[in-house]
């Protein structure tokens, strides 16, 4: 039996079971048939902005490997939870008007920062 790997989580600083976080979750590609489209990330060098790296992945395979079990399996997926019908909505101009309650865009927001946090940190 393999002994799970600890990783110093990006996002709480400790360290802890890594565990695999989804950036875009599983039933969220499902619903839009998206899981093997294919996204270019380019890795560049802040100060100079130059090219560094070029990377392709599918969105299933889009993982992020340092985030500790504790975070991606609690507040993180509350989160995702939290939101998944607003984005699962999108198709829908309705779903629209679910953001104009002000806590519910915090919430959004803090998704939408997370997610952007997860997507830097992979680039």
């Amino acid at each position: 039996m393999s002994v799970p790997k600890k990783v110093e989580c990006f996002f709480c600083g400790r360290y802890g079971v890594r565990a695999r976080e989804h950036v875009f979750a599983e039933a969220w590609l499902r619903k839009f048939q998206a899981g093997q489209e294919r996204m270019v990330l380019d890795g560049r060098l802040f100060d100079a902005d130059a090219l560094q790296e070029t990377r392709t992945h599918t969105f299933d395979s889009f993982l992020c490997g340092d985030v500790c079990d504790s975070c991606n399996s609690g507040w993180m997926s509350s989160l995702e939870s939290t939101v998944e019908p607003w984005i699962l909505a999108v198709t829908s101009k309705a779903a629209l008007s679910t953001l104009q309650d002000p806590v519910r865009r915090l919430t959004f927001s803090r998704w939408a920062l997370k997610t952007a946090c997860v997507i830097d940190r992979l680039g």
